[in-house]
């Protein structure tokens, strides 16, 4: 009897480290043409390497003259964007400076980050990465 609980004890343990990866995994969603949907998490490395990949080759980046706030990112989201929610931050370099990003939003050619309590807005990317995001984020999915 002594084993069973400990089998039993094991099994609870092994359910709570798996369900506690599933909410540290990123999670990415679109909208197009007003239709939401949403990525499937086998696809989530392979976006999140084109993102990288996207945003290090930008040539723009704010420089905290204009102070954006999360009120920009949720108005990027009112339209046609590419959003990705990162549990744990992933670090970028543009233009030299060290960035540890848990959210972006892609909308109207920007790349809106959230870093830490900052907002940082990117542009002016390289085309051969851009298109690599692109063919990713363009996927064919179902709607949610």
């Amino acid at each position: 009897m002594k084993y069973a609980s400990a089998i039993v004890a094991s099994l609870f343990v092994a359910a709570a480290c798996l369900a506690g990866s599933v909410d540290d995994a990123p999670r990415a969603t679109r909208v197009i043409d007003g239709t939401k949907s949403t990525f499937p998490e086998k696809s989530i490395p392979e976006g999140v390497k084109a993102l990288t990949a996207v945003l290090e080759s930008c040539h723009n980046i704010s420089d905290g003259t204009v102070r954006y706030t999360a009120d920009d990112v949720k108005k990027a989201q009112k339209g046609d964007h590419v959003r990705f929610v990162l549990p744990k931050p992933v670090k970028v370099e543009i233009l030299g400076k060290k960035l540890e990003v848990t959210e972006v939003v892609y909308a109207d050619g920007v790349f809106w980050l959230a870093c830490g309590k900052d907002v940082v807005r990117c542009a002016k990317y390289t085309h051969d990465k851009m298109e690599q995001f692109r063919q990713w984020y363009r996927q064919l999915l179902p709607a949610d």
